[in-house]
């Protein structure tokens, strides 16, 4: 049986996964998988969820696999599991005991849909990297492009009323976010910073935290 201190080890998503597959459970072993995984098994690959759940049953619970978990580490990012096999599969030609080294990645993270929060998580990215962190009271919000370029967002003016509403008092917003290239409308208490490219967001964490180019 696998040790429960090794158990303990795992990540709960790994820890979830070895449990289903032990218990032969079609549905929460193909759960544990994102929506656009992908496994390799013996240079095999099978993409998305769909496929997944396909091999699941056809390789996996199908053939009543079960792990035995021998060894755990962590490696740049991936849980490195080995385990002893078994199961109702062909063993012809298998060693009397079958160790396999399973590699997973568990995504974590937020997919993030409103593009105007991509001045946030920019900021979130260069506050880190300086470690310096932001302002509390500064509110982010801008598309990034490609290049590097903050674009315009719709109802730059309601946004940051709503801002101020909620306690904020200086906002990093695009350049002349407004139509016609009029500058946003500033709410009384509000201090307005307008960029036009990430390096400007960057510069200023940069001087923040005292660094020189």
């Amino acid at each position: 049986m696998t040790d429960s201190n090794l158990t303990a080890a795992l990540p709960a998503p790994v820890a979830e996964y070895v449990r289903a597959c032990n218990a032969f459970d079609t549905d929460a072993l193909s759960a544990v998988f994102a929506e656009d995984a992908l496994v390799n098994d013996i240079r095999r690959e099978f993409r998305g969820r769909p496929a997944i759940r396909r091999w699941i049953d056809r390789e996996i619970t199908g053939d009543k696999v079960t792990m035995d978990v021998r060894g755990v580490r962590h490696q740049h990012g991936t849980t490195i599991v080995d385990a002893l096999m078994d199961g109702e599969y062909d063993k012809t030609g298998l060693p009397a005991e079958l160790f396999l080294t399973h590699y997973l990645n568990v995504a974590g993270g937020l997919r993030v849909q409103e593009p105007a929060a991509d001045l946030a998580v920019a900021a979130a990215l260069a506050s880190a990297a300086a470690a310096q962190p932001t302002s509390p009271g500064m509110v982010y919000f801008g598309e990034v492009g490609l290049s590097g370029e903050v674009r315009q967002v719709p109802q730059p003016d309601a946004r940051l009323k709503e801002a101020a509403k909620l306690g904020f008092d200086q906002a990093t917003l695009p350049r002349r976010v407004a139509r016609g290239n009029r500058k946003a409308d500033a709410p009384d208490g509000l201090q307005l910073q307008e960029i036009g490219h990430i390096a400007d967001l960057v510069s200023g964490f940069a001087i923040e935290s005292g660094d020189t180019a």
